[in-house]
Formats: C-alpha cells, structure tokens, sequence
C-alpha cells in the first residue's frame, strides 16, 4: 500500500519462507500490522528439486548512473542491521 508504504530511513523487518512450492514474505514493522503476501511458485520453473532457493540481500536499483554531478544521477542505499539464515538440514544455517 504506497500510502502505508515503508518511509525512508525507517527500521524493518523481513522474512521470506520458502516451503514446497509456496514462497510466504512477511514484513514487520513497529506499531504496524505485519504485512503478509503468499506466492505459488509452481509452474516458476522454480520447483526443480535439484535447484535451490537463492536469495541475496541488497538494492538492485535499475537506475543507477556513477557520476553524481550528473541531474540524471539517481543512487540507492541500503543499511541491514542483521541477517539471518535458517534452513532445514542446512549446514551454515542458525
């Protein structure tokens, strides 16, 4: 909801589950309702069992140019506090 929407420098939260077929993202943030939306990966060609969920944290700013005196010059950042990662039967997870 862009009239709800994350502000800028504002503090949240994100988890992205992914169990079978289904991709469930939930964001949290504070004195707000978590906002949930629940994706059907089938037919994503994503439901491989040889493939793997990949997921990278960060901003893919598709508008962005290197020379900052430039008026078109539109840059991105992102600040992650912690990172977490949690997989069933994996061995890097918490």
């Amino acid at each position: 909801n862009p009239a709800d929407g994350i502000a800028l420098d504002e503090k949240f939260s994100y988890t992205i589950n992914a169990t079978d077929a289904l991709l469930t993202v939930t964001i949290t943030r504070e004195g707000k309702p978590d906002v949930v939306a629940t994706y059907d990966m089938t037919g994503s060609q994503y439901e491989d069992p040889e493939q793997y969920m990949y997921f990278k944290v960060g901003v893919y700013h598709v508008n962005n140019t290197s020379d900052p005196s430039s008026d078109t010059g539109q840059f991105a950042q992102a600040t992650f506090y912690e990172i977490r990662n949690s997989h069933d039967g994996y061995v890097f997870s918490e």
